[in-house]
């Protein structure tokens, strides 16, 4: 299911999954990801930020995907601006593939765990400099 959010004056897609899932597909993600975006977008001339939440998942079983569907992927789905993936460890190889996906296409990307979500959101909606000198001034500093 994918719904438009909006924080702030930020507009974000969320692809909620959950339950049993048949397989790790990313053609058929690319299929569905790119219809919803078609759908809900945000109007304007930036690229999309999108949410996907597996949180919900239980399971999932991955199969290392085609050169076709890697192909597919590349040719269907349309620029992304930033992707928070929220999700079990259990799901790091399929959120692996997706966020290497979105990174060849210059896609921000992060992962966090689901008790994070709202962390999540917060990355997604941020913007680009504020976030980064927030995750600066929250690194620990050299004992001298």
């Amino acid at each position: 299911m994918t719904t438009r959010e909006l924080v702030g004056d930020r507009v974000f897609l969320t692809r909620r999954q959950a339950g049993d899932l048949a397989r790790f597909d990313v053609a058929a993600i690319a299929r569905e990801l790119t219809l919803s975006l078609q759908a809900r977008a945000p109007p304007s001339n930036e690229p999309p930020r999108v949410l996907f939440d597996w949180s919900g998942v239980t399971s999932w079983p991955y199969k290392a995907s085609s050169q076709k569907d890697i192909e597919f992927w590349k040719e269907t789905v349309p620029q992304i601006s930033r992707v928070a993936f929220v999700h079990t460890r259990r799901w790091d190889s399929q959120a692996a593939l997706l966020a290497a996906l979105l990174r060849s296409a210059n896609a921000e990307v992060r992962s966090f765990s689901p008790v994070k979500l709202n962390d999540a959101i917060g990355w997604l909606v941020s913007d680009h400099e504020a976030f980064a000198k927030e995750d600066e001034a929250a690194a620990p500093t050299e004992a001298k």
